[in-house]
């Protein structure tokens, strides 16, 4: 049990908090114990070198993994066209294609 909550289950400079009136230590304790116990539970999963209880949370993390990596890649391709090929259709001039038709000329 951490110096902590050995204060506070004791009351220790509790008054101050009563008197204030905007603090609200039971909630406040309830978020901690809520996050302890979470920080626990990770922690328990990376000591145990097995951070998945399944084969499907296994591959449902793969698949987020490729999907990350193929907007990244994507993202990266993006912005290399617009700095690299932005330059150099700007500098060609537009010729036109084709033949021209004199017959739909007047």
């Amino acid at each position: 049990m951490s110096k902590e909550k050995r204060g506070r289950e004791s009351g220790a400079g509790t008054g101050a908090q009563r008197e204030g009136g905007t603090h609200n230590p039971p909630a406040e304790m309830d978020n901690l114990e809520g996050l302890e116990s979470t920080a626990e539970e990770v922690l328990g999963k990376l000591r145990s070198h097995k951070p998945f209880q399944s084969t499907w949370d296994t591959a449902a993390f793969i698949i987020f993994l490729l999907f990350l990596g193929t907007v990244l890649l994507l993202l990266l391709l993006a912005c290399l066209h617009c700095c690299c090929c932005y330059r150099s259709s700007r500098s060609q001039k537009v010729n036109p294609k084709g033949v021209n038709n004199l017959a739909l000329e007047p």
